[in-house]
């Protein structure tokens, strides 16, 4: 098939025939190491938190057409978990632009569906889409909620205040924001919303949650399994886990890759994989995979963000990761650039 199975198929590096099963896993360590040593290279400048990785991935998502095989609707349909504006980011507005707004006798030619559930942050985002977009566009494509996103539909407590607010506060056992008073918010999942705004497909699934990011994936595992996710973006970053947090802030002793506690990118990326999903790095110049053998212990930044080798991000670890879904159009772009961009490190 047209994709990068358990290692290279025999198109990979261009050889006439299958490679024998020692050729294979020479191929793949070849591969695997080779953008991984680009990953390091450029682990600041190409695929840290504060470039527009996601940016471009949305730009470009939105210049094709191979992400509308997930359903008969015309409509794109994006979601942004996490959606709070700060220092003039605002994906959102992005994606409008990106996309268009466009309404006919069919409805909107697209629906964004903002969530943020602090109310000083979602009045930010409201006043901010009100003097970014047009009126008749911001009320036909965009969906502003006051609620969290979790693993299931309910009620949960917010802990913390700003940007760094987040329902799994405790679990980390964080002491940074301990005079915050904690919010009591709705929480919904998308496998809920899903079914209640009679969805057909998600396009971009953007989870950006402080932490709670895997509770949110939990919470879509029906829509993932389904493959009615077209992608998946994360923020990978150093509140994953009270091992991860740990690490990054407390300067305890880095724990080996086999014994991090979940969730770790390691065990997320196999997760996806093992439903369809193909995992990459995300970059502003090339988006590196990390699914199946392409997988490098060095992507597991958040372990040892303190390290040598992760220069230039002073150990806050703080990373996009997107999963594709392997059988679209846009899974199969994304390994045709992978591989163009193998030969270009060979």
């Amino acid at each position: 098939g047209d994709r990068f199975a358990d290692g290279p198929a025999s198109w990979l590096l261009g050889l006439p025939s299958a490679p024998s099963d020692a050729q294979e896993v020479m191929l793949s360590n070849q591969a695997s190491d080779l953008y991984a040593r680009y990953f390091i290279d450029h682990v600041r400048s190409e695929f840290y938190g504060a470039t527009d990785a996601v940016e471009h991935f949305v730009k470009d998502v939105a210049s094709h057409n191979d992400s509308r095989q997930l359903s008969s609707s015309a409509r794109w349909v994006l979601m942004d978990i996490g959606a709070a504006f700060f220092d003039g980011d605002c994906l959102v507005v992005d994606m409008i632009q990106d996309f268009g707004c466009v309404t006919s006798d069919n409805g909107a030619s697209v629906l964004v569906m903002a969530f943020e559930p602090l109310a000083d942050n979602f009045q930010a985002l409201v006043s901010h889409l009100a003097e970014s977009l047009d009126p008749a566009a911001l009320e036909a494509c965009v969906q502003v909620r006051r609620v969290a996103v979790g693993n299931q539909t309910g009620h949960t407590r917010i802990f913390g205040r700003g940007r760094l607010a987040s329902a799994v506060y405790h679990d980390l056992r964080r002491n940074d924001m301990d005079d915050a008073v904690p919010t009591e918010v709705t929480m919904v999942s998308v496998d809920d919303i899903f079914i209640e705004e009679e969805l057909e497909h998600i396009d971009i699934l953007k989870i950006d949650t402080e932490g709670n990011d895997w509770n949110v994936i939990a919470g879509a595992r029906d829509v993932i399994e389904g493959g009615l996710v077209g992608s998946v973006i994360v923020e990978y970053g150093g509140f994953w886990s009270r091992h991860t947090w740990e690490v990054s802030n407390l300067a305890s002793t880095p724990r080996q890759q086999d014994e991090l506690m979940w969730p770790n990118l390691k065990g997320v990326v196999q997760w996806f994989w093992e439903r369809g999903y193909e995992g990459y790095f995300m970059g502003t110049r090339e988006s590196i995979p990390v699914y199946g053998h392409f997988w490098h212990d060095w992507y597991e930044v958040c372990r040892a963000p303190h390290h040598v080798m992760y220069r230039g991000i002073f150990g806050w670890c703080w990373f996009d990761v997107v999963f594709i879904r392997a059988s679209s159009a846009l899974g199969r772009r994304l390994r045709r650039s992978a591989l163009a961009f193998l030969y270009e490190l060979m």
